[in-house]
């Protein structure tokens, strides 16, 4: 029997686990910040907030209507952050008027992209396409960007000899410079 049947509150754990059968985290992009990003799973969530970016205006939203959640699509906590404040870089000032209000934050992003019947599904449905396989980024190379100055008319030959060396290299094509 579903807790739900029984009468227990959900949590925000169970949020988070309905969350992840929708949009497997294991599928978003190894950059991505998905699943619960601030919070307590042990936390009731009685009432859910769903949009697309965790904006002020969203913030106050689910603060005004006493929400125990926001989804959001777009990770609102994504580069590290060195602070929780009304400072703090991010889409929304109100962080910590979130935390206060035991409002939890959890994002689906990339694993909703990619999980089957999510958003590249969703958008795929609009064309007529044979076959679907998803799309890789190929990972940047590791490498090192040289900025060097010289007279015009020792360019081709200072191009020459860092391309003898190796460089200017960018996938197929080589001697690449500016």
């Amino acid at each position: 029997m579903s807790k739900a049947k029984r009468g227990a509150a959900h949590t925000v754990a169970d949020l988070d686990i309905a969350l992840r059968r929708l949009a497997p985290y294991e599928l978003a992009a190894d950059w991505d910040n998905v699943g619960l990003l601030a919070g307590k799973a042990d936390w009731p969530a009685a009432r859910v907030l769903v949009a697309l970016d965790l904006t002020d205006a969203v913030a106050d939203e689910a603060i005004a209507m006493n929400a125990s959640a926001v989804v959001t699509y777009h990770p609102p906590i994504f580069k590290g952050l060195k602070n929780i404040t009304d400072k703090s870089p991010g889409p929304t000032s109100r962080l910590p008027d979130l935390l206060a209000s035991r409002v939890a934050l959890l994002a689906t992003h990339t694993a909703l992209d990619a999980a089957v019947g999510g958003t590249n599904d969703l958008l795929l449905d609009a064309f007529d396409v044979v076959s679907r396989t998803p799309l890789e980024a190929e990972p940047r190379p590791s490498g090192y960007k040289l900025v060097v100055f010289a007279p015009a008319q020792e360019l081709a030959g200072l191009r020459a000899a860092l391309s003898a060396a190796g460089a200017g290299v960018i996938g197929a094509y080589s001697e690449c410079a500016f």
